[in-house]
């Protein structure tokens, strides 16, 4: 078994894994481990059961399309992560979702953790958040029970990522049936 790393952990990055246990011999799904680094924390604190194919191959899409918000970019990063939460989290029926911000895998998001992305033309910034009790989600009161990371990078560095990322999922497979192919 081979964790992959692609990135700096330091900074972001993203660990993966299939876990052939956790697949059968007639799947595509790829199940495995799917972890995410920001500022040296890894997300989630958990292991959580991914399915590698359709995560990663999404969250190489979002990157592809961070959404240039320099008034966000440039906020404090709780108060960024709460404006963008509340974009992606609406609290009314009524209002517009905006999911271009969210990076997060379905796994975390699930388990009510949450990864957001926005840039400002030349960098991008990474914010994620601990995991929130779901009474805090359910009473809409996250700034209570929040405790953000953040990390800025630059858009070059996640071309290279998104470049890595596919990369080590063709080598291992992950995704073929996807091109229809496999």
């Amino acid at each position: 078994m081979v964790i992959l790393i692609v990135g700096n952990p330091y900074s972001f990055s993203v660990f993966f894994e299939v876990i052939n246990n956790w697949n059968t011999s007639n799947t595509n799904f790829n199940n495995g481990v799917l972890l995410l680094t920001i500022d040296g924390t890894v997300f989630p604190r958990e292991i959580l059961v991914s399915t590698l194919s359709r995560e990663l191959w999404l969250l190489c899409y979002q990157l592809k399309n961070i959404v240039i918000q320099k008034e966000l970019f440039s906020m404090e990063k709780n108060c960024a992560f709460m404006k963008i939460y509340d974009l992606v989290h609406p609290k009314s029926i009524d209002d517009e979702y905006e999911y271009s911000f969210s990076i997060t895998p379905d796994s975390f998001s699930d388990n009510r953790y949450y990864v957001f992305a926005v840039g400002n033309g030349d960098q991008v910034r990474i914010l994620a958040c601990n995991q929130l009790k779901q009474s805090t989600v359910e009473s809409g009161a996250i700034e209570n029970d929040l405790i953000v990371k953040d990390t800025i990078i630059s858009l070059k560095e996640i071309e290279l990522l998104i470049e890595n990322i596919e990369k080590a999922m063709w080598t291992l497979g992950i995704g073929k049936q996807n091109t229809g192919d496999g």
